[in-house]
């Protein structure tokens, strides 16, 4: 009989295929032994060979006639097929996948792939996935890899809460969160490269912060410096022996860089204060804003005596002139205040919290020399120059 096999077969590697015998009686077949064949006794048995392998039948015919035949099956590999390093994506990022190793792809169906039957869809899972891919190559031989995308969760970025501030004054920023941080450019923030830049705005202004951490994700936050503008500068005036200030409250006086404990209203009686120097007021109005104002210098000092000698608003006497040690003052009016000053303008004596017409100043402790005396009576004022031998 004759025997026939067909012709020789390739498959892939762990693949099956059935094989066929024709010319003899479907029951009188034998093949030759091998580990491969599912059976011996067939006509029709599965071949799995590992290898390149060389299968022979022998057929018997009806007239008890045999024959045999061979088939010669190749085997190919399986392609590499590669879906690449296992990885990781920011939660809300994207990141493509690459399979190598076959020249057609079929990826498992999945939401977060953009394509199915290309090496290299875009992923953009939410949470840790496993990507499965089928790769298939010239001789139809198939393979399948996987690649494990893990998702990561952005960092929480903190800028800090929401500052007010007041014109021309400066704050430090200060986030946190994450390990790298890059502030939204701004010309008013001193650098925007690190966690805590100094911000001087001259508006009010929101400031963005972008924080990364050690994974590569960026998280952002906001905060928004309020920028209070200040107040008018205080004007000082200077009404007999007060120094006034055009705030009524919210006032601060200070003498040179010396802070006046207690004085906070809206005058300053500087003879209490009794130094000469630089006189000024910090004003701070209801957002804690504070501006200063000019100085009045030297308030106590009273210059061109020689033009002020007996001017006043009402009657008095100042006796004897020159005088020794005692001096006798006499007025019409009740003399509320009585000062006295060196040549050079210095308070040298002070009385204050009277009300009489007649008073005795006991001198005899000054050195000798010309003074000015003033003597105030309710609101009026009045000088005269004296000489102490």
């Amino acid at each position: 009989p004759h025997i026939d096999l067909g012709e020789d077969l390739a498959i892939c590697k762990f693949d099956s295929i059935r094989l066929r015998a024709t010319g003899g009686l479907v029951d009188r077949y034998i093949w030759r032994d091998d580990l491969g064949l599912s059976a011996l006794d067939l006509f029709n048995p599965y071949a799995s060979p590992l290898d390149e392998t060389e299968y022979v039948v022998r057929g018997t015919d009806i007239n008890g006639c045999s024959n045999s035949d061979t088939l010669r099956i190749s085997v190919n590999e399986l392609p590499s097929v590669n879906a690449g390093l296992d990885d990781y994506v920011c939660i809300g990022d994207e990141i493509e996948l690459m399979a190598t190793g076959a020249v057609n792809y079929r990826w498992v169906y999945d939401l977060a792939l953009s394509e199915y039957a290309i090496a290299n869809p875009i992923a953009d899972p939410i949470i840790n996935t496993q990507f499965i891919v089928t790769g298939e190559d010239g001789n139809l031989c198939k393979n399948k890899d996987t690649v494990i995308i893990s998702v990561k969760s952005l960092p929480i970025i903190s800028a800090g809460i929401d500052l007010v501030i007041c014109e021309n004054d400066t704050t430090i920023l200060g986030a946190e969160g994450a390990s790298i941080y890059n502030w939204r450019f701004d010309g008013s923030l001193s650098d925007v490269a690190i966690l805590n830049p100094a911000a001087y705005p001259r508006v009010t202004t929101e400031y963005v912060v972008f924080g990364e951490d050690d994974f590569g994700c960026v998280n952002t936050d906001t905060i928004l410096v309020l920028v209070n503008p200040l107040p008018d500068r205080p004007v000082l005036t200077k009404s007999g022996f007060y120094l006034i200030s055009s705030y009524p409250g919210g006032n601060q006086w200070y003498l040179e860089s010396d802070l006046l404990i207690g004085q906070v209203n809206d005058s300053l009686n500087y003879v209490d204060v009794d130094r000469n120097g630089m006189y000024w007021v910090s004003y701070t109005d209801e957002n804690h804003c504070s501006v200063i104002s000019d100085t009045i210098s030297d308030p106590l000092i009273v210059n061109d005596l020689s033009l002020i000698d007996e001017k006043g608003s009402f009657e008095f006497n100042v006796y004897p002139n020159p005088f020794n040690g005692v001096l006798n003052i006499s007025s019409v009016t009740p003399i509320t205040q009585i000062d006295m000053f060196s040549i050079n303008g210095t308070l040298v004596n002070h009385v204050s919290n009277i009300s009489t017409d007649q008073y005795q100043m006991d001198l005899s402790l000054l050195l000798t020399g010309t003074y000015l005396i003033r003597l105030q009576a309710s609101e009026d004022v009045a000088f005269k120059l004296l000489i102490k031998e």
